[in-house]
């Protein structure tokens, strides 16, 4: 894996993290 690859994985994380932290504040 190169460092694009490395960045695009863990943006994927916060984005999908931020969004179950969100959706679990809202329920």
């Amino acid at each position: 894996m190169d460092r694009q690859q490395i960045i695009a994985v863990i943006f994927t994380v916060l984005m999908v993290g931020s969004m179950v932290a969100w959706g679990a504040t809202l329920i």
